[in-house]
């Protein structure tokens, strides 16, 4: 992953040296078709460069999410704010930013936890009085409600 971003930290670089050679292209032989072929370019690096910022946001946050020290505060805060706060938009903070998606299942009795840092999902017991107390039932995660991005990616190779 550091490697990709890497790549893409020499890329906006790279760009950023272009632009400004084609500025300078654009600016001495204004009006010409040099500079009319130079402004066709800028504009088309310019779309290349902020689609390679945007990449390298999300990588550069996706790498943030995964990293251990960042992993273990998230989870430290969390932890925190569960124990010892009464302000519920606080708590909902901390909670969205270690948790990519909670789904409670009353009649399983299961909470199922899908974390930022993790693709597994955790499976933590939920008793509820909407409980099935049926023995040895097999117990099915909602996958569509844990992971709905596959769904949809899912439909449209149909």
């Amino acid at each position: 992953m550091q490697k990709t971003i890497d790549e893409l930290q020499h890329r906006v670089e790279g760009a950023d040296a272009a632009i400004w050679e084609l500025i300078d292209v654009i600016r001495e032989e204004r009006g010409s078709p040099e500079a009319t072929a130079a402004s066709k370019r800028l504009r088309e690096i310019e779309r290349e460069q902020k689609e390679t910022k945007r990449q390298l946001r999300d990588l550069t946050a996706q790498r943030e999410q995964i990293t251990t020290a960042s992993v273990r505060d998230r989870l430290k805060v969390v932890e925190r704010t569960l124990t010892g706060n009464k302000d519920p938009g606080e708590t909902n903070r901390a909670l969205r930013d270690a948790i990519r998606r909670i789904v409670l299942d009353p009649e399983q009795g299961r909470l199922w936890v899908r974390w930022h840092h993790s693709e597994e999902t955790q499976d933590v017991p939920c008793y509820t009085k909407h409980m099935s107390w049926e023995e040895f039932r097999e117990i099915k995660p909602p996958m569509h409600a844990l992971f709905p991005e596959r769904q949809s990616t899912d439909k449209t190779k149909d």
